[in-house]
């Protein structure tokens, strides 16, 4: 069902119609006034009066709320949606017919496969509280704490997809709440599951070569132990900045788990509910992340391919290495090595241009120039949120690589492991 809501701008008395189709989530909107580009932002969302529930606005500024306009009259039409791609800012009158965006999208895989129920799975784990209690317990076990964590833990695990039903070590610990991230939240889905199912095959691979990982953590036992705490504290950090924005990306996230965004035609379509600069910081802030984690894809690919962690590509030294950019070692990385990646959503132009404040915004096209230096770039909001994702799953790869060495890390430790998975290097593990 779509609810049509009429404001006038403040400024000029612009007369706009907010066509919102109504779902069980807020649909915050931040729109420029076509006429005078005064900003206009608010939420439509659901509402209670007596005993009655309606989907209406229930927050704005720089406008005010305006009866519906004569038949003739014209004005300018904002679609919102949290589940779908919507068109962009028309003139109309009530004339016109439309179809609502949940009926332009009937039949097609977003409404017949389960895309948009799946894309709310992690929505509505956030909903609960789960995924704020499953935080907490992350970031003890992160800080050392594990005595409050194992009777609240299983207590979830009775419930839980994971494998494991019982914790008693930290070990254990660990291995349980890795499975309930990414079996339990849904958060799989906002990457893809298939994606997900890749970077354990990768992982698997250092459990098949046990030998050489096992004397690399050991010969390294103490450098790791300092790059696994501080890994896990900025995983944790970027996916809870993650899970505080994910409604914007539901839209996104659905249509992608069936097809590609290269396929839309964004001069049309886009995303009215997305706030740009929380996106473009959390792009930033992923970017940052990736970079900095990135060297450990290296070392992988050193000890599977050249035979040693230190031997680096192209015939350079740990010592030649090092004193390349963080952002160059991209380049450095060759594509046929097995732990290597596509890293096409690291732009550093972008990344350079939100860091130095260089961005121009046109609202109602939905597209951002990012100038830096004297070379600019644009990206439409949909072509932005689908770039965090691609960097939430480079994420997730990286956190597979990660948690792997700490299973032996744990392993080298005399850790105990729950008898029932028959020791800690499983495919359920």
């Amino acid at each position: 069902m779509v609810i049509n809501e009429y404001v006038k701008c403040n400024s000029c008395g612009t007369l706009i119609n907010l066509r919102a189709q109504a779902s069980g989530s807020p649909s915050p909107f931040s729109i420029d006034c076509p006429v005078c580009s005064s900003n206009i932002s608010g939420i439509m969302d659901e509402q209670e009066e007596q005993t009655d529930k309606y989907f209406g606005l229930i927050d704005i500024t720089n406008a005010k709320v305006v009866n519906p306009p004569e038949t003739s009259d014209s004005f300018y039409s904002f679609e919102l949606s949290t589940e779908f791609l919507t068109r962009k800012v028309i003139k109309k009158d009530n004339t016109s017919f439309e179809l609502t965006p949940f009926i332009r999208n009937a039949f097609t895989p977003l409404t017949t496969t389960n895309a948009i129920q799946n894309a709310y799975i992690f929505y509505n784990y956030i909903a609960d509280h789960k995924w704020e209690r499953l935080m907490n317990l992350i970031e003890l076990n992160i800080n050392g704490n594990q005595k409050y964590i194992i009777d609240p833990l299983n207590n979830i695990l009775k419930e839980s997809n994971s494998a494991l039903k019982k914790v008693n070590s930290p070990l254990e610990i660990t291995v349980a709440l890795h499975q309930i991230l990414l079996t339990d939240s849904g958060l799989a889905f906002s990457f893809g599951v298939s994606e997900l199912g890749d970077y354990i095959k990768h992982a698997k691979i250092l459990v098949d070569r046990k030998k050489e990982i096992k004397n690399y953590v050991i010969n390294n036992l103490a450098t790791i132990t300092i790059q696994l705490k501080d890994f896990n504290q900025g995983f944790i950090k970027l996916i809870s900045e993650f899970a505080s924005l994910y409604q914007q990306f539901i839209p996104v996230i659905a249509f992608r788990s069936y097809n590609n965004i290269d396929e839309l035609d964004l001069d049309k379509l886009g995303i009215t509910t997305l706030n740009y600069e929380q996106i473009n910081s959390f792009y930033s802030h992923s970017y940052e992340f990736i970079l900095k984690n990135l060297d450990i894809i290296f070392v992988l690919n050193n000890l599977f391919s050249r035979g040693d962690a230190s031997k680096y590509p192209h015939g350079k030294s740990l010592e030649q290495f090092n004193k390349i950019s963080a952002y160059n070692k991209i380049s450095e990385m060759i594509s046929s090595e097995p732990f290597s990646r596509p890293l096409k959503s690291l732009k550093n132009k972008i990344r350079n241009a939100i860091t130095h404040y260089d961005v121009s915004l046109d609202r109602n096209k939905q597209l951002i120039t990012y100038q830096d230096r004297k070379k600019s770039q644009q990206l439409y909001y949909v072509e932005l949120a689908n770039l965090c994702l691609e960097n939430v799953s480079l994420s997730f790869y990286l956190n597979e690589l990660f948690y792997t060495l700490e299973k032996f890390q744990s392993n080298i430790n005399n850790v105990p492991f729950n008898p029932e998975l028959k020791g800690i290097f499983t495919d359920k593990a």
